[in-house]
């Protein structure tokens, strides 16, 4: 897990084991929560500008299995 040092954001992520990587976090006040998943760990907090991808708000259909 990693807090921004302004403690405004922040994200964790977990590796399962067939190396697929799931990822949750927010870049601001409550409600903001953001996914992610994909073959490598995100790069960075969540924001308009990281590895996080434009439907970070959406769950895919991975997280509800």
């Amino acid at each position: 897990m990693e807090v921004r040092k302004d403690g405004q954001a922040w994200y964790a992520w977990r590796c399962t084991i067939t190396g697929w990587v799931f990822g949750i976090g927010a870049a601001g006040p409550r409600p903001d929560q953001r996914f992610y998943e994909g073959e490598v760990p995100p790069q960075g907090f969540p924001g308009a500008k990281s590895s996080w991808g434009r439907l970070a708000f959406e769950r895919g259909s991975n997280w509800d299995q």
